[in-house]
């Protein structure tokens, strides 16, 4: 509000170097024109938003399309702005105009807002109510579909055609009885759970648990898997704790977010995720991230404990 009001007290520019040869310039014209440019940079605003909204959720965000959201999200609006800043109403105004922008489009279909320690998770109702999100800062952490049959339905990077999918797929009948998951989300991976296999979350965060557990926000956890069991604490040190060769499957699916837990992968920690497998036990990482490409660093790892050769 503060940058609001201090934008009128700027000097003014003389009509003859603002606009020369326009000083007949109708009052009344200058004054529409003040109030509709700034209107219409909030609507590009709220438009373009909701636009690139659709599309991270939907399809992510690859480096192209941060470019493009860069270009339309900050560099057009900002070159407006600096094109109003010889006006000193219009200049205001589009400077208020721009400042609810990020809370209007990042709350207008939350239905709740928690905070836990490890931060702030949001319920978000997209395609005209009929999903529901889990975010968790800006990082998509499932989807639950709220059509009716269509609510055990694994969503995102978490569908039957995507690489989870694919994986779950490949395993025959009955050669998979108990799989471990780092990383609960929204419960979305449940849904994969077959009669006779038993399933192990470990996550960090009680209230990721809460989310993931309440039917009236999610239904993976109470519709899909045989009832699983969810340890709470570090992973690092919670599954220590698990005898070892305890898993056909272990999923390691906590490094979608901005903030990587880094100690999750250490030549350490895959030397403990390997002992808990079972013989002939599969291992699979889940590396999709916005801030980071972590195809090295998983190489790297498989190189040094010999599973790369050449």
């Amino acid at each position: 509000m503060a940058l609001v009001v201090a934008c009128p007290m700027k000097p003014a520019t003389s009509p003859a170097t603002l606009e020369p040869g326009r000083r007949g310039l109708n009052w009344n014209r200058r004054l529409t024109w003040d109030i509709a440019l700034p209107v219409a940079l909030l609507g590009f605003m709220l438009l373009t938003r909701h636009v690139f909204a659709v599309i991270t959720i939907g399809e992510g965000a690859g480096l192209p399309m941060r470019v493009v959201m860069m270009v339309f999200g900050i560099f057009i609006p900002a070159l407006a702005l600096m094109s109003f800043s010889a006006r000193r109403w219009r200049f205001a105004l589009g400077i208020a105009a721009c400042l609810p922008v990020p809370v209007v489009t990042g709350s207008a279909d939350t239905i709740a807002t928690y905070r836990s320690f490890f931060g702030i998770y949001r319920i978000v109702m997209m395609e005209q109510g009929h999903t529901r999100l889990l975010l968790h800062g800006t990082t998509l952490h499932g989807a639950e579909s709220l059509l009716p049959g269509k609510e055990t339905l694994p969503l995102t990077y978490y569908s039957h055609e995507g690489p989870f999918g694919r994986f779950f797929a490949a395993f025959a009948p009955g050669s998979i009885r108990r799989v471990a998951v780092v990383g609960l989300e929204a419960g979305s991976l449940a849904c994969y759970t077959q009669p006779g296999q038993d399933w192990t979350y470990y996550e960090i965060d009680p209230l990721v648990e809460r989310l993931a557990r309440d039917p009236h926000i999610f239904q993976f956890l109470a519709k899909c898997g045989n009832r699983p069991r969810v340890v709470l604490g570090d992973a690092r040190l919670t599954l220590s704790a698990a005898p070892d060769g305890s898993y056909d499957v272990l999923v390691l699916d906590a490094f979608s977010s901005d903030s990587v837990p880094m100690h999750l992968l250490t030549r350490e920690a895959l030397a403990l995720y390997l002992r808990k497998l079972a013989p002939g036990g599969t291992l699979l990482f889940h590396i999709s991230s916005r801030t980071l490409d972590l195809r090295a660093v998983i190489g790297a790892l498989a190189a040094d404990a010999g599973y790369l050769r050449g």
